[in-house]
């Protein structure tokens, strides 16, 4: 009988298959499960006046309109969700707009980076590039001003075209993200099995929206037996790394073909492995 897959396997695989995506954007103080591509939940607390400002505001704004003109339908149906502040009040509200089919859609959009810390937010990314494969617009707006905090396109295979991407780390930070994460010594009984490739390093923020470390995923070309005692680390769901926890965990998986491996700059070093929330 074949060995049934178990979860941690599962998420080494979705991991592998994720790279350059905006999943990654999970541990970023500058982004979320939403902007990663969940959508928010139809119904939310928003009252109806306050849906109606959410809409105005997000149908108003100069990039949701030059996206919506260059699809084959202006009529867009919104759902709506709740951004709470770092108090767990209700801060903003969301509007999503969901594409018939995935796009290619670009635009000067808006991401809060400091919104977990403080709201409203105060530091922001606004720059000009590519989406691939958007499954929709998510807009954020100040209940208190009526003021769009959020722009984005994105989706769950979304992707920002690579010579765009204004998250992406300096080639020297990559480079020392991934020396980091080889030279991790609990990491060893790993390489001795064969030589990873380092397939990806994507950005960590806390929840500043500063700079503080790296993700990198590192695949192997003959699947590995992933077997020993190893730091993880581990943090709640939409959390950003300033909630992280490293523990010593015993795994026994085979036939892993990659593995995530969190790297901190200000330690110098690679905390521990990572296997999503």
């Amino acid at each position: 009988m074949a060995r049934p897959v178990s979860r941690l396997a599962a998420l080494l695989a979705v991991l592998v298959v994720a790279v350059g995506a905006l999943a990654w954007g999970y541990w970023s103080g500058a982004r979320s499960r939403s902007e990663a591509g969940e959508q928010p939940a139809v119904g939310s607390m928003l009252t109806p006046a306050q849906e109606q400002l959410v809409r105005e505001a997000a149908l108003a704004h100069p990039t949701i309109q030059a996206v919506l003109a260059t699809l084959p339908s202006r009529e867009v149906a919104i759902s709506y969700g709740t951004v709470n502040d770092p108090a767990g009040e209700l801060a903003g509200g969301i509007a999503w707009m969901p594409f018939d089919s995935p796009q290619t859609v670009r635009g000067e959009w808006l991401t809060p980076l400091d919104w977990q810390a403080r709201w409203p937010p105060t530091r922001f990314t606004q720059a000009t590039y590519t989406v691939r494969n958007a499954e929709g617009l998510l807009v954020w707006v100040d209940l208190a001003s009526g003021r769009v905090v959020r722009v984005e396109a994105t989706g769950a295979y979304a992707s920002i075209d690579p010579a765009e991407d204004p998250w992406a780390l300096p080639s020297e930070l990559e480079q020392r993200a991934a020396e980091l994460a080889l030279a991790a010594p609990w990491l060893e009984p790993l390489l001795a099995q064969g030589k990873p490739e380092v397939s990806g390093v994507s950005p960590v923020h806390d929840q500043e929206g500063e700079l503080v470390g790296a993700l990198v995923l590192l695949e192997f070309a003959t699947p590995i037996t992933l077997e020993g005692t190893f730091p993880v680390a581990v943090k709640p769901p939409y959390k950003p790394i300033d909630f992280v926890t490293v523990e010593v965990q015993r795994i026994d998986e085979p036939h892993v073909e990659g593995i995530m491996v969190l790297v901190l700059f200000e330690e110098d070093k690679a905390i521990g492995l990572y296997f999503g929330e």
